[in-house]
């Protein structure tokens, strides 16, 4: 993992994962910051299967991943969407995605509140907030690094002032 920098282990890789969430946490709205955590977070299976499970197949570990999360599905196919443009080697269950303009702001409101958001378009017609499906995938990462890994978690880096 030599072609990223300081992002050298899985753990790092988890920690640019915290970073981006809370970064897009801060604004919520912003398409380039969420584009980014759902990379991040679908990418990171990636980086777990070199490091903790080099033998075992991709497709596999992803589909095992999925089975225990169904969000970061949603994660992948806005990541592969992003990446190239159009998805056409697989089904997706991401239709499409939006920005939704309410009547208030989820900085201030609630979800019980019409609030402004970016939303996912699922193939079984359903949508879903973004925000509320990384906040799943997020802490599914978290779970799945220390109950699974036996890799203590470690605060978040700090944001860049």
């Amino acid at each position: 993992m030599a072609h990223s920098f300081e992002l050298r282990t899985a753990a790092d890789f988890h920690r640019a994962l915290q970073l981006q969430v809370a970064e897009y946490q801060d604004d919520d709205l912003n398409s380039v910051k969420a584009v980014a955590c759902a990379l991040f977070a679908w990418h990171l299976a990636e980086w777990v299967l070199a490091e903790f499970f080099a033998s075992e197949d991709l497709g596999t570990f992803r589909s095992d991943l999925v089975a225990k999360c169904p969000e970061l599905e949603f994660m992948g196919n806005i990541a592969d969407g992003t990446k190239h443009a159009v998805l056409s080697r697989k089904t997706p269950k991401v239709s499409g995605t939006s920005v939704h303009q309410g009547a208030y702001n989820s900085q201030a409101f609630s979800d019980g509140f019409d609030i402004s958001s970016l939303d996912i378009q699922l193939d079984d017609g359903s949508v879903r907030s973004f925000r509320r499906c990384l906040a799943v995938v997020a802490e599914f990462w978290d779970r799945y690094f220390q109950d699974e890994l036996g890799v203590d978690p470690e605060p978040p880096p700090e944001l860049p002032t």
